[in-house]
């Protein structure tokens, strides 16, 4: 592909959350990149300078948006699968968790149910803006 279109108009994109279904990291995920021997000016290309002519060279129309529906009232309820091989964590966290599931007030609540509802108590709410570190090449 890159000896068609050239290091300025591919660009990387992630598979989200396949990544973390194969257990990659983000590191991982753009060093492969490295085996084709791109140049420092073509790598920069790749993962961010195209994107960045392409899609943020220019200022966005941007107006409010008036969906006919609100789609989170009629979205289906179903539990979204973010590991499908499973959450691998050490030994220790899978105690904890097991311990204060153990300890809980809610007897009747599943593992999953209890490690849930540990995540929405300490996580912001779905679209509020966390700051934190990101890994660029």
């Amino acid at each position: 592909m890159l000896e068609h279109v050239g290091w300025e108009r591919a660009m990387w994109g992630s598979e989200s959350p396949v990544l973390f279904w194969r257990d990659e990291t983000l590191a991982s995920a753009l060093a492969w990149v490295d085996r084709l021997g791109p140049s420092a000016q073509q790598r920069r290309a790749f993962f961010s300078g195209t994107a960045q002519r392409v899609f943020f060279a220019r200022e966005p129309h941007v107006a409010a948006l008036a969906p006919a529906l609100d789609p989170w009232r009629t979205a289906p309820v179903q539990p979204a699968v973010l590991w499908a091989k499973g959450l691998p964590v050490r030994q220790e966290i899978a105690g904890r968790l097991v311990q204060a599931w153990n300890a809980s007030a809610d007897r009747a609540e599943t593992l999953g149910a209890h490690l849930e509802r540990l995540l929405d108590d300490v996580l912001p709410p779905l679209g509020e803006r966390v700051a934190a570190p990101v890994d660029t090449p």
